[in-house]
C-alpha cells in the first residue's frame, strides 16, 4: 500500500523522470529497497536519495557471483543483449568480478 511519504516524493521528483521509475524510486526510498534500471537521470536521482542503485550489469554480475550462471554464460547473455541492441559501456564482465 503507498502511503502520504511515497506520493510526496513521486510528486517532487523531476518530470522527465518517466512515471513508472519515478513510483519505483518513491516506494524504493521509503521501503529501503534497491532500484534497478540502466536509466541515466533515475540512477543519479536514486543515488542522490540514498537508494542502493544497480542496473544490467550489476545483475548479470550477482548472477555470476551467486553461482546462478558462469561468467561465460554471463558474457553470452550481455553479447546477445548487445546484439539486440542494449547500449552497455563493457562488453564482459570479468572486470566487475575481479574488483569485488
Amino acid at each position: 500500500m503507498v502511503d502520504d511519504e511515497e506520493l510526496r516524493l513521486f510528486h517532487s521528483l523531476p518530470r522527465r523522470l518517466h512515471h513508472g521509475e519515478a513510483a519505483c524510486l518513491a516506494i524504493a526510498r521509503h521501503r529501503n529497497w534497491a532500484f534497478l534500471t540502466d536509466d541515466k537521470l533515475a540512477r543519479t536521482t536514486g543515488l542522490a536519495l540514498g537508494i542502493t542503485v544497480s542496473g544490467t550489469l550489476g545483475v548479470l554480475v550477482q548472477g555470476v557471483k551467486r553461482a546462478l550462471v558462469t561468467v561465460e554464460a554471463g558474457d553470452e547473455l550481455l553479447s546477445e543483449m548487445i546484439d539486440r541492441g542494449y547500449r552497455s559501456p563493457h562488453a564482459g564482465l570479468q572486470r566487475f568480478l575481479e574488483s569485488a
